[in-house]
């Protein structure tokens, strides 16, 4: 089921290599750069902690101190 004849390994050139690694290089680029736009609209929130969160304007009903 196997061939008999080895398999042939062909070494990548040198405009190849560079051309992938440009490629890895930009799409990590546009990976960071969605990641921040994603985030942008969160400039003018302050985070005090990561679980903890305050409402306002919640009713007193509503509202439980703990």
């Amino acid at each position: 089921p196997y061939p008999e004849d080895p398999a042939v390994y062909k070494p990548l050139s040198q405009e190849e290599l560079q051309r992938i690694k440009n490629e890895k290089k930009q799409k990590q680029n546009e990976r960071k750069q969605k990641i921040t736009e994603n985030r942008k609209h969160l400039s003018s929130v302050r985070v005090v902690q990561r679980n903890l969160v305050f409402v306002v304007g919640l009713s007193q009903r509503l509202a439980d101190p703990e």
